[in-house]
């Protein structure tokens, strides 16, 4: 079981790097449109 148990602590590895990715785009998406001014669109 401990390749299960292995496999699935990469999962969440992954995922939490996906998250994390995707938390600082959208940061860096809302930083641009405070910056440009309030025409951005949010998504």
């Amino acid at each position: 079981m401990a390749t299960v148990d292995d496999a699935a602590t990469a999962i969440v590895e992954l995922n939490g790097k996906i998250f994390a990715g995707r938390t600082l785009r959208v940061n860096e998406a809302e930083h641009r449109v405070s910056r440009r001014g309030r025409h951005g669109r949010c998504d």
